[in-house]
């Protein structure tokens, strides 16, 4: 199960659009992304996807959030080949 807000969820003075996960098996990781993260494509136009960014968040709940961060940013570039439509804004919280 994954917990899901939006921009929609907040007041309207937020300037932009983000989402917030958290996967029930990594509950003490909280990611705030920008839809350009799942919304970043390849030259054949396939999107990132929600599914790339859990698989990603879950195979790095266990480091530090700096590296969590870092390991979706690396991931998004890889999987675009480096192409911005959109910014990628990433955020990563971990409980202690």
């Amino acid at each position: 199960m994954l917990m899901r807000m939006d921009s929609a969820s907040v007041p309207a003075a937020q300037p932009k659009p983000f989402r917030v996960l958290v996967c029930d098996d990594q509950p003490d990781v909280l990611v705030i992304y920008s839809d350009g993260v799942t919304e970043a494509e390849t030259e054949s136009g396939e999107e990132f996807s929600e599914e790339r960014l859990v698989r990603v968040v879950r195979e790095n709940a266990a480091q530090p959030a700096g590296a969590v961060v870092e390991a979706i940013i690396d991931e998004v570039t890889r999987f675009s080949h480096g192409s911005r439509h959109d910014d990628v804004t990433v955020v990563a919280l971990r409980g202690l």
